[in-house]
């Protein structure tokens, strides 16, 4: 077994993901998550199937890796600028000294205010990125109840984001 994990580390190395990232505009504070959860998602897969991944495959993973980083951070900008496609009012005129760690909280309360099942829907797909098929199948409910939990929930979040910021 040590053996055949040395040989994955090996494929790892042999797929030369720092240049390859760097290669496809991947940020250089994000190079070492990447690999690193590269190199994990390959360790475990290879022990668990006992395959020996090409570096083809492995540089196809990070870049999927890399994407995968973008889409959630978008996600995340998304949740607090827009949510399900309508834009959310602009602040309070009258103060000055908005920020945007002043939103940031406000999504959080907003957030953690839902009911428990609408909460963890959130959380998975839109804060953690995590696909909906995926999300689904963990919570062990339909594709169509979880579409409807994650609806309910960012109507919730806008109602609270509305009434704070019209008030």
């Amino acid at each position: 077994m040590e053996e055949f994990l040395r040989l994955v580390s090996k494929r790892i190395e042999e797929a030369n993901l720092y240049p390859y990232l760097v290669s496809i505009g991947c940020p250089h504070f994000q190079l070492d998550d990447i690999v690193q959860d590269t190199t994990d998602y390959f360790l475990r897969f290879s022990v668990k199937r006992m395959w020996l991944p090409f570096p083809d495959f492995i540089r196809r993973k990070a870049k999927l890796q890399y994407i995968d980083s973008r889409r959630k951070q978008s996600l995340e900008s998304k949740l607090f600028c827009s949510l399900e496609g309508d834009t959310l009012p602009s602040p309070r005129k009258d103060e000055d000294s908005y920020n945007q760690n002043e939103c940031c909280e406000q999504v959080r309360k907003a957030i953690n205010r839902l009911p428990h099942k609408n909460r963890v829907v959130v959380e998975l797909c839109d804060l953690s990125g995590e696909p909906l098929v995926q999300v689904a199948s963990e919570l062990r409910i339909p594709i169509e109840t979880l579409k409807t939990r994650l609806k309910r929930a960012h109507l919730k979040i806008k109602v609270a984001l509305t009434a704070y910021w019209r008030h």
